[in-house]
Order: structure tokens, then C-alpha cells, then sequence
């Protein structure tokens, strides 16, 4: 994507007269703080000649570091000569007690910022409660509890969120839950799910890629996303070369050869290598069963795309073929599980720009908040920000009342698996068990704990 807003900016910097350019007349953007340098000029050079140029964003919401959001964008456009910048600091989603909470969170990044949430005089005080327990099971059962007595109240399910900083932990939730909530008086037609895009393994992706272009051989789209595996900047810099060798990304794809670079380009020849071996998988399967290929790229053995598989058999039917199956199986993974009998489980980053009546933020502790630095275009301080900033979109979500809560014990096997740093590991009843400090930025808030 990137390369295409990129190809799409200098070729707007090279038509400044171009129609296409002139024709928008009215623009709005919406949370332009989620947007990276590259897509900020983007937007700048189809306004240039516009009548209008509404953006709209708060830079405390900027949770996207993984896409290189430029944050500070907003700020700077507010700053620009002729810009016409309106601030609103009111919220009318939160209660009185959940804002004076976030205001926190954000005065720990700044304690000097006098810029900060506040609420109309109709708001309502509102509940916050922040509940400390030995054990993972005992925070999961308060959960259950506090949303069993919630539905005794008839409220909506559609109002109740579970909100993890960790996709295995809302997995986990999920399991234990639909296990215990008929113990705990939840009925069995309540169903909790885990409300969120799949975030695909690097070894699910490749197999995934590969199956689309089985079901769509001539797509440029697929054959450069597949092109781009393996390299944290998808090999920009030498698929640049090759289009400049041979014109056209099309073209490229019929002719490149690793012949035709120097030695010394050893990552130019290895994406020309690439092209050509994929070329020939694909006329190799060009008269393989449906079954065949499925076996092929996710093979009924092979635990890495177990669960990709798993999903692909559920979905197959009687006489699909294989852009059938694939095109039923991409509408499954962008379908978010939804409706009036769900409760959903989702990560904190997926919640943004939603909202539900009672919110509950679990598995708060030091580990999970603020979790491990991923990105390599951050400092370690910068991503301390963004985590704060995460936890602070989790706040702002509820509209009448909030629960955040933690376990000092979580299962030894999951601090492992999750990769959750611990104090120590103790063991209790002969089950091993991980010992797990408060985030710290729970730690620094004024609170009192249950």
C-alpha cells in the first residue's frame, strides 16, 4: 500500500495540472492522526486546489506506530498559515470519574499539559473500579460475575466489551469463559467472541498469498504482496530497480531474470528467483484438484497453518473451486463475529472508535502494559507513549462505567507463550505459576484497589 500512495505522490507533484487533482473540491479526513507522513502529503496535494480541507483527529488516539503514523501531523497542520484550527476538549461519551481517570494517564506523559478531557455539566458521575486479585482465574471469574449481573439488568450485550492487551489473553478469556458461564448464571445462548481482524503468522501469511495467487494469478496486488514477504520494508528498494529494468511491474513479472542484475545484487536476483519460482508452482497447479492444492499449502500435519486450514474446510463446499473458496474464505477473515447474543473480547488497539455502555479492561500488569516493543522505527520511550495512549483509548470507551483489573499469579505456561516478563515463578497445589507486578501505569494513578 505504502508504495502505491508513494507512486501516487510523485506522480501528483509531477501533473500538478492534472484533472484528477483539481476535481475534489471538498475533502474530509478523519483521524488524521492515524495517518503517516506519506499519506498527509497525499492528502495536501489533492487539496491544493480545493475549496475545502477538513481534517479531524486527536493525537492522544495515535496508537498506530506499526504503519508509521505521524501524530504530530495534525499539530502541524493546525499551525499551518490559513489553516483554521478548533479544539474541543468536552467529551460526551465518558462519565465525570472515567475522564478525570484518562487525564491521568495523560498527565503521566506530560505533567505540565493544562490541555486536558473535561466533561459537559449533563454528564453523570459514572463507575470506575480497579480490582487486584491473586489469581488469573479469580480475575476471570470476577469478569464473568460482573457481567452476569449486568444481563440480569437487561442490559444489551451489545454493551458489554471486554477489552486484553494481548490477543492469546482475549483467546484464553474467550475459552475459560464459555466454560464457566453457566456456572456463574450466564445462559448458554450468551456466546462470547473474540471480535478481531486474524493476525495472520508470518508462515500463515506466505500460504496465504499463495493461495491467492492459485485463485488469481494476474493480480499485480497479490503477486507484489506476496513479492514483499520476508523484509520488514517488503523489498521496496529492489522492486524499484526491477520496475525501472523492465518498465511495468507487469512486465517485470513476465521478464525478470536474476541474470540480468549483477552479482553483488544478491537481493535483486533473489526477488527475480522468486518471480520465476512461483511462476512455475502456479502453472504446476494449473490442473490440480481443489483438494489437491488445499493439501499442498496447508498440509492436514503441519501445526504452523493448522488453524488457516482449519478455517478453509469449514468453509469449503461442494463444487468450489479454488478462487470460490478463497474469495468465501477473505470475506470470513474481514467479518468481525456479531450479533445480539455476543458479548465481545477484543484487543485495546481494536477498540478504537468504539464504544459500549460497560467496558472491562483485564490482565493489566506489568508485561501486558505496556507489552514488548515491536516496532523498529520507535525508541523504547516512544513506545512507552503509545502503549499509555492505548490504555487511555480503553478508558475512553465506556460510556456509564469501567473495570480495570490484573492477577499477581497468571499460568506459568502463558507468561511463557506470551512472552510476559515475571518477577519470579512460584508453585501452588503442584501448578506453576508466573508472578506478575502492576502496570506501571495503573501504579501511578490515584486509585484505591478491590
Amino acid at each position: 500500500m505504502e508504495e502505491i500512495v508513494y507512486h501516487a505522490v510523485d506522480l501528483a507533484k509531477q501533473l500538478p495540472d492534472a484533472k484528477a487533482l483539481a476535481e475534489p473540491q471538498f475533502i474530509f479526513v478523519d483521524e488524521f492522526q492515524d495517518l503517516n507522513q506519506l499519506e498527509q502529503e497525499f492528502i495536501s496535494q489533492l487539496a491544493r486546489v480545493s475549496q475545502l480541507l477538513l481534517v479531524v483527529g486527536d493525537p492522544d488516539q495515535s496508537i498506530y506506530s506499526f504503519k508509521y503514523t505521524h501524530p504530530a501531523g495534525i499539530l502541524d497542520f493546525a499551525a499551518t498559515k490559513g489553516v483554521e484550527p478548533h479544539y474541543s476538549l468536552v467529551t460526551w461519551r465518558c462519565p465525570r470519574t472515567i475522564v478525570e481517570k484518562a487525564n491521568q494517564l495523560l498527565l503521566q506523559a506530560d505533567p505540565k499539559r493544562t490541555q486536558l478531557l473535561s466533561t459537559p455539566a449533563s454528564a453523570v458521575e459514572g463507575g470506575m473500579k480497579f480490582v487486584r486479585k491473586e489469581y488469573q482465574t479469580e480475575e476471570f471469574d470476577y469478569v464473568l460475575q460482573s457481567i452476569a449481573e449486568k444481563l440480569k439488568h437487561e442490559t444489551p450485550r451489545r454493551e458489554i466489551i471486554v477489552l486484553v492487551p494481548r490477543r492469546k489473553l482475549g483467546t484464553e478469556f474467550v475459552i475459560y469463559a464459555e466454560s464457566a458461564k453457566q456456572r456463574i448464571g450466564i445462559s448458554e445462548s450468551t456466546k462470547f467472541c473474540f471480535s478481531a481482524k486474524h493476525d495472520f503468522s508470518d508462515a500463515e501469511r506466505e500460504r496465504i498469498l499463495l493461495f491467492s495467487l492459485l485463485a488469481k494469478p494476474n493480480s499485480s496486488v497479490h503477486w507484489r504482496a506476496y513479492l514483499g514477504c520476508g523484509d520488514n520494508n517488503h523489498f521496496a528498494v529492489e522492486m524499484k530497480k526491477i520496475k525501472d529494468k523492465y518498465g511495468t511491474l507487469k512486465a517485470a513479472l513476465e521478464r525478470a531474470s536474476p541474470e540480468d542484475f549483477p552479482k553483488a545484487s544478491k537481493r535483486i536476483r533473489s526477488v527475480c528467483s522468486t518471480v520465476a519460482h512461483i511462476k512455475e508452482f502456479i502453472e504446476s497447479q494449473g490442473n490440480s484438484s481443489l483438494e489437491s492444492a488445499l493439501n499442498l499449502l496447508f498440509p492436514e500435519d503441519v501445526a504452523d497453518v493448522a488453524e488457516v486450514r482449519q478455517m478453509i474446510v469449514m468453509l469449503k463446499e461442494e463444487g468450489d473451486t479454488i478462487k470460490s473458496l478463497y474469495d468465501k474464505f477473505v470475506d470470513y477473515i474481514r467479518t468481525l463475529p456479531e450479533d445480539e447474543h455476543t458479548i465481545r473480547v477484543m484487543t485495546l488497539i481494536g477498540s478504537k472508535g468504539l464504544d459500549a455502555d460497560h467496558v472491562f479492561i483485564l490482565g493489566c500488569s506489568a508485561g501486558n502494559m505496556p507489552g514488548e516493543r515491536w516496532s523498529e522505527h520507535i525508541t523504547d520511550s516512544q513506545h512507552i507513549d503509545e502503549q499509555r495512549r492505548l490504555l487511555y483509548v480503553g478508558f475512553t470507551r465506556a460510556k456509564q462505567s469501567l473495570s480495570v483489573s490484573w492477577s499477581r499469579q497468571i499460568p506459568f505456561s502463558q507468561s511463557k507463550g506470551h512472552n510476559t516478563p515475571s518477577v519470579r515463578t512460584v508453585t501452588h497445589d503442584g501448578i506453576r505459576y508466573s508472578e506478575v507486578g502492576i502496570s506501571d501505569f495503573l501504579q501511578d494513578l490515584r486509585v484505591s484497589w478491590e
